[in-house]
């Protein structure tokens, strides 16, 4: 079997990932004060770490001891193939808009705007009756747009007037 190899994982000491994909935890030892005052120490052997999947937004995860958290396997690719994040572009994104794809070549860091524009892009943003929230329709937003009136419309649709105003001057519903 040939050896793989693991790269560091910036900001994250006690991690590496393959070329392959995989993570692993680094072997470490730790000292911690026993009851009695004496000063232990625990060694903790490396091991494979489980990919789990969060369920409510599709991303691959792994559990990290030293954040005692999970944290998305595209976050750590991202760092360990790209480095630390450059100023102002915090997010690891996907090219392709698939999360669960996190091969390096898919990844790249981004801001606000770019996660928005791929968003967009990739026709993953809820827009319009996509939107849990929306309270109007394409069509009404439609009749809306063709009719002058205001008040009528709004106690006809049940939203508010500030609402039938924005879905008129194309403030909401940008995308009809």
């Amino acid at each position: 079997m040939a050896l793989k190899n693991w790269r560091p994982v910036p900001g994250y000491s006690d991690v590496e990932v393959s070329e392959d994909l995989q993570f692993r935890s680094v072997a470490h030892t730790t000292a911690y004060v026993r009851p009695s005052g004496t000063v232990s120490h625990r060694t903790f052997p490396s091991k494979i770490l489980k990919v789990q999947w969060q369920h409510e937004c599709g991303y691959a995860t792994v559990f990290v001891n030293s954040r005692r958290m999970p944290v998305g396997c595209h976050v750590l690719v991202c760092l360990a193939w790209h480095g630390l994040p450059p100023e102002g572009k915090p997010f690891a994104l996907h090219r392709d808009g698939d999360e669960t794809n996190f091969t390096p070549e898919n990844l790249y860091w981004g801001d606000t705007k770019d996660n928005a524009a791929d968003a967009i892009k990739h026709g993953t943003l809820a827009r319009g009756e996509a939107h849990g929230i929306h309270k109007l329709t394409e069509e009404q937003v439609l009749a809306i747009r063709a009719c002058s009136q205001t008040g009528s419309l709004a106690a006809k649709f049940g939203v508010s007037r500030t609402a039938i105003q924005h879905a008129r001057y194309h403030r909401t519903w940008t995308h009809i």
